[in-house]
């Protein structure tokens, strides 16, 4: 039987500079819809699962998955990596695709190739955001459930953003970075801020429904960049020190399988 992998993917209400933009519209969709439609095309995905918080703020978020049908589950807030050892448990899941719902692009096809990878080589972390060449908004990280149920007494940074441990200590893991031929990392399609939510609306507009890939994305950066500059100023908040390490094996993203 095909390896499959569970994605996880955290959503919340709270954010401090665009509040609800989990569930902001996206061409009649609700943003967290249109990812987990997107996601739903994938071939290597048996599962998916939005981790949300305890949080009452986050009844809206329960109550949009129970319509939807979509499999949830709710955790601490700020305890991001402790939400997800819970929604893995309790999902019974091996291998683990992290999506943040703010990423409403997230390609399905790009994950493929990424979980092919991963299965493949036998990997413990694969992701596409330890040298960045990717647009912001297209993040994927794998790994497996074992290594992430192993972190524990980490520092607030590591458990607000789930993988941050991996990404600092790579010699301890068979560890894989994606990176692309170009560097697109200047471009933003996350949902942060009201601009973002302008260019994002712009972006879904320009096509003619919900299922346009990253290649396409890639032609209309090309064809019309001024769609994506009102955003470019913002500035993201890193969650690990850059740097490079010889335990590192890069794979180019064009040349995967």
């Amino acid at each position: 039987m095909k390896k499959k992998a569970t994605v996880i993917i955290q959503a919340r209400m709270g954010s401090t500079r665009l509040p609800g933009k989990v569930l902001k519209s996206i061409q009649n969709y609700a943003a967290l819809e249109f990812l987990v439609r997107r996601l739903r095309m994938s071939s290597m995905v048996k599962n998916i699962v939005v981790a949300t918080t305890e949080n009452m703020k986050d009844n809206a978020i329960e109550k949009f998955c129970i319509e939807k049908e979509l499999n949830y589950f709710r955790g601490p807030e700020e305890d991001v990596l402790k939400r997800y050892q819970l929604s893995a448990q309790y999902y019974d899941a091996e291998d683990i695709v992290r999506i943040s719902g703010d990423c409403p692009f997230t390609d399905w096809e790009m994950l493929d190739k990424l979980v092919n990878l991963y299965f493949q080589e036998n990997a413990d972390f694969v992701t596409n955001m330890y040298k960045k060449t990717f647009p912001l908004g297209f993040a994927i990280e794998v790994f497996k459930s074992k290594k992430l149920l192993e972190l524990n007494n980490l520092d607030e940074n590591e458990k607000e953003h789930v993988t941050t441990h991996f990404i600092n200590n790579p010699a301890k893991y068979n560890f894989i970075s994606v990176e692309k031929k170009t560097d697109l990392s200047k471009f933003r399609m996350t949902l942060d801020t009201n601009e973002d939510y302008e260019v994002i609306s712009k972006v879904a507009d320009s096509f003619t429904d919900i299922y346009f890939k990253f290649k396409d994305i890639e032609e209309l950066i090309n064809s019309r960049p001024d769609y994506l500059k009102k955003n470019q100023y913002i500035k993201q908040k890193s969650n690990f020190q850059e740097s490079e390490s010889s335990k590192v094996r890069s794979v180019i993203y064009e040349e995967i399988n």
